[in-house]
């Protein structure tokens, strides 16, 4: 079997922000799981998450959320690289992005964490930005609820009706990249 792929969507894990646009990773994570028929999420203490694991062609495939808060999201990728002896530049991690417009997504690699707490944790824990980034726009500038609000608030807010009705189809074209056809 080949080296594992380790996806890392990055969320906070209690009811308070589940539908939140700072929870979008996880958002994308169930999508995902439930899209593929993946296996159940299940609590794993040691890993620090909440993981999906599965085999697909011959490769053994992590969908992890970890069950820290965001900004300490380093600790679950710590500890999924070491258990599954996988390198950071195995590593998927999928967040939300308030620099980019809602309905929009960028792939990135081997870029600094931009402000996102939770991604500056992995960089941190893992001593290296060279993994592979799904930035998931949440920013609705137009929208009403955005004017004189601040980046904090409103990452923690929670999407529009509208917004909510978007994200499957935005889910569905991450999942056609390339990078999830390994």
């Amino acid at each position: 079997m080949t080296t594992p792929h380790i996806i890392i969507a990055l969320g906070n894990p209690t009811e308070t922000y589940a539908t939140t646009r700072h929870n979008v990773g996880f958002l994308f994570a169930d999508f995902y799981v439930t899209q593929k028929a993946l296996a159940p999420f299940t609590h794993k203490k040691k890993l620090h998450a909440s993981c999906s694991i599965n085999i697909c062609a011959c490769t053994k495939c992590i969908i992890a959320k970890p069950t820290t808060y965001m900004n300490h999201s380093g600790t679950a990728a710590r500890a999924l690289v070491s258990y599954y002896d996988s390198a950071p530049t195995d590593l998927i991690v999928i967040h939300d992005d308030l620099d980019i417009a809602f309905g929009a997504y960028k792939i990135s690699r081997n870029k600094n964490a931009a402000g996102h707490g939770g991604v500056q944790d992995i960089i941190t824990h893992l001593g290296t930005k060279d993994f592979t980034r799904v930035r998931i726009g949440i920013d609705a500038r137009n929208h009403q609820q955005r004017q004189n609000q601040p980046g904090r608030d409103y990452v923690l807010g929670q999407f529009s009706a509208k917004e909510k009705a978007l994200l499957p189809d935005i889910f569905h074209a991450i999942l056609k990249e390339k990078i999830f056809s390994r």
